[in-house]
């Protein structure tokens, strides 16, 4: 129990500095993005290096935390990032909620109809006009919008974790189960 604790524990605490950390990296990109509104590519490159770098050290952090002479496998490293990334989604979704209902309202309806510009190529009308209202609905709901940054925080950081984790994981220690003595053969 006290591991599974610790687990969800540990991974609250970093995936929410993975949250926060991918929230500054949005308003960065919604600040300084172009004509176009487009971001600088830069903060994208840096957005990912930084996320990469975090799953990077806080799995490394919960090895060294949590393993003991019991190790900690591949598959636990991996279940560590999914969670961290639960957390981190759920934060991203609530700004994101927030950021497109009340602060920039305008800029995620631009984003929107820029969607539908590229869907009147796809859909006849009458299938435009109801993936307009979808669309629409879908945008602004707290709830498609944490349930979405919840699949696309796990997605992504579960791809890096797979990297990660086989890169940090800890085999359990072959020596753990024998007793201390003075290493003399009897």
């Amino acid at each position: 129990m006290e591991n599974k604790r610790s687990l969800w524990s540990e991974a609250f605490k970093y995936g929410t500095v993975v949250g926060l950390v991918t929230i500054l990296f949005e308003v960065l990109g919604m600040a300084f993005r172009n004509e176009e509104g487009r971001s600088p590519w830069i903060i994208g490159f840096l957005s990912l290096v930084i996320f990469i770098a975090l799953v990077y050290l806080f799995t490394k952090r919960f090895v060294a935390a949590t393993a003991g002479r019991k190790g900690c496998s591949y598959g636990r490293c991996v279940g560590f990032v999914a969670a961290m990334m639960v957390f981190a989604g759920i934060l991203l979704g609530l700004y994101t909620y927030v950021a497109a209902n009340f602060i920039a309202h305008d800029f995620y309806a631009e984003l929107v109809e820029k969607q539908l510009v590229l869907m009147e190529n796809i859909y006849s009308a009458d299938q435009l006009a109801m993936m307009e209202k979808v669309t629409y609905a879908m945008a602004f709901n707290p709830v498609a919008l944490v349930l979405g940054s919840v699949f696309g925080m796990c997605l992504k950081g579960v791809v890096v974790g797979l990297i990660t984790s086989a890169l940090v994981y800890r085999k359990p220690d072959p020596f753990a189960d024998m007793p201390e003595g003075d290493g003399e053969a009897k």
